[in-house]
């Protein structure tokens, strides 16, 4: 092959690498530009639908010399989007990526369902409060308490670690010290009930104490009285 016939050739040759790096690039390099590098990024484009608010989108956007042009396949101009950020320190910053934004991208662009608002609620109960006296173990003492969603926050005005407290159950607490005892003292307004003396008992004496009575049995036969002479002025002889 003459020198003529080579360089037609590596012509040709170059010619056909071009058309094939033109048609890999395709959309996203519609220049063919050498200098310009393809990627994608997946997003959440906006929709005017209100069931389905959220289209996932992988589109691809373009780095011309190591900068960026963010009006990539129309998707620059929807401010309705949520796109992340991409291409590093000098790159896209983001758009509606905030905490809500992460959370529907990271759900396939579905808007996760609303986690309902948690019930609060606030009250107060009696209990006895342990003190050091001996002379007067409890006092009574009306405390405040919250709960979430029926779970109550025990740590309330600092009694929850006073194991010495008598605590009735209330909603989801289980009571402290609420057995028999406490339930009594509870009940007598943190009180102890005064122990009542037992009953003073009769003592009864035994069968051989008591004097014997003799009772006649009505099938018993009565003895026939005995029959006292009686002297006769008529028959008398003397």
């Amino acid at each position: 092959m003459n020198a003529r016939g080579l360089a037609m050739a590596l012509g040709t040759f170059a010619l056909l690498l071009a058309a094939g790096t033109a048609a890999q690039a395709g959309d996203n390099n519609p220049g063919n530009d050498p200098h310009m590098e393809t990627y994608k990024v997946t997003i959440c484009h906006a929709t005017a639908s209100e069931t389905n608010p959220y289209t996932v989108n992988h589109v691809s956007w373009n780095a011309v010399d190591n900068g960026l042009n963010i009006k990539w396949n129309g998707h620059g101009d929807h401010t309705g989007d949520i796109i992340p950020p991409f291409g590093g320190e000098n790159g896209f910053p983001g758009l509606n990526y905030d905490e809500v934004g992460q959370a529907i991208l990271a759900n396939g662009c579905v808007v996760p369902a609303e986690e309902p608002e948690p019930v609060v609620e606030t009250g107060s109960v009696m209990i006895c409060h342990a003190t050091s006296d001996t002379s007067d173990p409890f006092v009574s003492d009306q405390v405040g308490w919250t709960s979430t969603d029926g779970v109550v926050d025990i740590a309330w005005n600092g009694h929850d670690d006073h194991p010495d407290d008598i605590i009735p159950p209330f909603l989801s607490y289980a009571g402290q010290n609420y057995g028999t005892l406490g339930q009594a003292i509870w009940d007598n307004d943190c009180v102890v009930p005064t122990q009542e003396p037992d009953p003073q008992t009769t003592e009864v004496p035994d069968d051989e104490d008591e004097p014997e009575v003799d009772v006649l049995s009505d099938t018993a036969t009565p003895e026939a009285p005995v029959a006292t002479p009686v002297l006769s002025d008529a028959g008398y002889t003397g």
